[in-house]
């Protein structure tokens, strides 16, 4: 069962969500 990585979503980070991700994101920036 090996899913196709372009609809298959990006790796999720110790962030924790991928909203947590973005928050991490703007913090950096």
């Amino acid at each position: 069962m090996a899913t196709p990585t372009l609809i298959t979503p990006p790796p999720i980070p110790f962030g924790g969500s991928p909203l947590a991700q973005h928050r991490k994101s703007e913090r950096i920036i």
